[in-house]
């Protein structure tokens, strides 16, 4: 549902633009071509909102609550740049072309590009989301098939490791389900990665310390982890890390356990209530009152404080069901003995809590290998994040913007460097190059590293229109 909202906000939003770009070239007004500019109905009101922000003496705070409340980033940067312009004032490019026009123009080709990426992935992996889910439709149809031309199958179905075979099948289809959801999603990546849970229990003191004890020592252990959390963008520290991985092992131990526990019981009391013979063929035909019989015949054998031999279980079945087919009566006995093996050797045991501990340790890399796939979903999320950065620049380099007020669009701009960008704009006052280069080290991306190189070149030597000269060349060349 919000990737389909997200995809109707593009198609609006490209419309938008047009008219919008037509009304600016009739008024040379940005405020009143946002007020005639025709948008669809979700679109409506945050172009009012973009109005009221141009018009109103308090606008830089209401635009501060726009980029707060507006999930929609290209709108961000719609409403960036209309208020940059607005208050700086539009100028010529050594085109000709007007500052304002070329930014909508550069915003037009991103919104086209990404509903043509959107409509292309739909195509293409439109329906593979609900691979996962097919199994678990599959289950109960392949159940009844089986049990249905061999009714023995039914003991495997029913016993412990039909239900815990039902349990991964399930666990399995839930995380193929997200996983491929989260790679098609249109918003894949949380700014914040950090969970609530984990938070407030690292407010306590006992679990704080407990994972300060967890966490490496070793130094180049230390960096190899630290640098896993820089290249997936995490707003996790180490200790946030340590505290997932601890409580995830020890969730996935005690679920493992719970489980394993469970199918015992499960099992045990399905061979309690079985009567029927364990064969490839069901045994006889059975009524209620034949059912009945064999189920009180079956309580009282297994209340027999040890098994009873061959000839004591004939001699049993003899007296219970004396008009039993001498055939069907061995059958009984076989039956009996097997169940009353089965039902007593059916417990928790010593290797169950073995696979429980080996659940619990391949959970407790499940934060790791979640950095990982953050790390890969954030290359594409990182890379949208710079077109947007770069929109913003366009338009500053021609105005008298400094380096320091570019940080501050650009921290206004930025989802994913957002948090990098706020500490270089507090920190560029007092040193401009090591808050600058610092900005370059927590990225692992080449585009946004090489914006930052040429920032680092406007603080001493050159402006921000010499260092950026080649920016709509290179971003052309990024959108093809």
């Amino acid at each position: 549902l919000l990737d389909n909202v997200h995809f109707r906000l593009l198609k609006q939003l490209s419309m938008s633009l047009s008219s919008l770009r037509q009304n600016y070239l009739r008024l040379n007004s940005i405020p009143q071509a946002i007020a005639e500019t025709e948008t669809g109905a979700e679109l409506k009101r945050p172009f009012e909102e973009i109005y009221n922000i141009l018009t109103d003496p308090d606008g830089k705070n209401r635009l501060d609550q726009f980029f707060a409340a507006t999930p929609f980033r290209l709108l961000g940067t719609l409403a960036g740049v209309c208020y940059i312009l607005d208050n700086a004032g539009d100028s010529k490019l050594r085109d000709g072309q007007s500052n304002f026009l070329q930014a909508m123009g550069m915003m037009t080709d991103e919104v086209n590009l990404e509903i043509q990426r959107i409509t292309l992935q739909k195509a293409q992996f439109g329906f593979l989301e609900y691979l996962p889910v097919a199994p678990l439709m599959a289950i109960a149809v392949i159940e009844n098939f089986f049990t249905s031309i061999i009714p023995g199958t039914t003991v495997m179905y029913h016993g412990p490791i039909g239900y815990i075979s039902r349990t991964v099948i399930l666990l399995a289809s839930i995380i193929g389900y997200v996983v491929i959801v989260k790679i098609n999603s249109a918003v894949s990546v949380k700014k914040d990665d950090r969970s609530r849970i984990v938070t407030r229990l690292l407010r306590m003191r006992w679990f704080s310390q407990f994972v300060d004890d967890l966490a490496p020592k070793k130094k180049m252990k230390r960096l190899h982890k630290l640098r896993l959390i820089k290249r997936a963008l995490s707003t996790k520290n180490l200790q946030h890390l340590y505290a997932h991985k601890a409580i995830s092992a020890v969730l996935a131990f005690v679920l493992a356990l719970v489980c394993l526990m469970f199918s015992v019981q499960l099992g045990k009391q399905f061979i309690l209530d079985n009567v029927r013979e364990v064969s490839l063929v069901g045994g006889e035909q059975l009524t209620k009152e034949d059912i009945l019989i064999r189920k009180r015949m079956d309580e009282v054998y297994l209340s027999m404080p040890q098994l009873p031999t061959e000839n004591q279980t004939r001699e049993f079945v003899k007296a219970i069901l004396p008009h039993l087919p001498a055939f069907d009566q061995e059958a009984q006995v076989k039956r009996l003995m097997e169940k009353y093996e089965s039902y007593y050797n059916t417990y928790f045991k010593w290797w169950m809590l073995l696979i429980a501990f080996a659940i619990g340790a391949a959970c407790y890399m499940v934060p790791e290998l979640l950095l990982a796939g953050r790390a890969w979903l954030i290359k594409t999320e990182s890379e949208e994040d710079v077109l947007q950065l770069q929109t913003i620049i366009s338009i500053l380099m021609n105005t008298q913007a400094d380096t320091l007020e570019t940080l501050y669009w650009l921290e206004k701009q930025s989802r994913v460097h957002k948090n990098a960008l706020l500490d270089a704009y507090h920190e560029y006052p007092s040193d401009p190059e090591l808050a600058l280069n610092r900005l370059k080290s927590r990225s692992t991306l080449p585009g946004f590293r090489r914006l930052v190189d040429k920032l680092i070149l406007t603080i001493h030597q050159i402006s921000l229109a010499e260092a950026f000269s080649d920016l709509v060349t290179e971003r052309d060349h990024v959108l093809r």
